[in-house]
C-alpha cells in the first residue's frame, strides 16, 4: 500500500512542479453545466487533489488497523487504490485545464495504456512461477526466490512507469506514443537487470 500510494502522490507532485510555470494564474477546480467554475490560484489548484490523496491514505490506514481478516484488509486496500487513481485522474484534468489543453486522441491512448499497465503491474507482484505470465528470465526460472523478488520489483517499477504514461499523456500528448515505447522498454531492461542482480545476491 505504502509504495503505490506514495508513487501516485509523488508523480502527481512532479507533474505539478514541471507544469507550474506554464499554468494560467487561476485554474478551475469544478465543472458544472458544461462550464468551468470555482477558479482558484494555481498554487492551490495543483495541491488540491494531492491533499485529498494524503487524507485518503491516512483514513485507509486508520481503518486497516481495525480490520483483522485478510478479506477485509484486501477490500480496504482495493478501495484505497481506486480512490487514489480517481484523484490522480482528476488532478491531471485540473492541470490540463491550467495548460489550456484541448483533449485529443493521444490523451485517451495514454490513459488506456497506462491503466492496462497498472493492472498488469499489480498482478505481477503477486504472481507465482508459471509458464505464461510474469518476468521470465534465466535467473527467475531457476530459482523461486529470485522469481518472487524480481516480479515484485518489476511490478512496482511498471506501476510507476504506468503512472508516468498517464500523467505525461496530459502534458506532452504529441509524443505519448514514443514515451510509451521508451518507458516500457526502460521497465523491461531495468527489471531484467534486477533479476540478474537478485540471482547474484541470493546465490553468491
Amino acid at each position: 500500500m505504502y509504495f503505490r500510494s506514495l508513487s501516485v502522490f509523488i508523480v502527481a507532485l512532479i507533474i505539478s512542479l514541471v507544469t507550474y510555470t506554464n499554468l494560467t494564474p487561476e485554474i478551475p477546480i469544478h465543472w458544472s453545466g458544461g462550464e468551468h467554475g470555482n477558479y482558484v490560484p494555481k498554487v492551490f489548484a495543483i495541491l488540491f487533489m494531492p491533499v485529498f490523496m494524503i487524507i485518503n491514505v491516512l483514513v485507509s490506514l486508520m481503518v486497516l488497523k481495525k480490520k483483522e481478516t485478510y478479506q477485509e484488509r484486501r477490500m480496504i486496500l482495493s478501495v484505497n487504490h481506486v480512490v487514489l487513481l480517481i484523484l490522480f485522474i482528476l488532478h491531471l484534468l485540473i492541470v490540463s485545464w491550467g495548460l489550456k489543453i484541448q483533449y485529443i486522441m493521444p490523451h485517451y491512448i495514454g490513459v488506456v495504456v497506462g491503466g492496462v499497465l497498472i493492472i498488469l503491474a499489480i498482478n505481477m507482484q503477486k504472481t507465482k512461477p508459471n509458464m505464461i505470465y510474469g518476468l521470465r528470465t534465466p535467473w527467475t526460472l531457476k530459482d523461486e526466490r529470485v522469481w518472487e523478488k524480481s516480479n515484485h520489483f518489476a511490478g512496482q517499477f511498471l506501476f510507476v512507469m504506468a503512472l508516468m504514461i498517464i500523467g505525461l499523456s496530459f502534458v506532452v500528448a504529441d509524443f505519448i506514443s514514443q514515451i510509451i515505447m521508451y518507458l516500457i522498454l526502460l521497465s523491461v531492461l531495468v527489471s531484467v537487470f534486477m533479476s540478474y542482480w537478485y540471482d547474484r545476491k541470493l546465490n553468491s
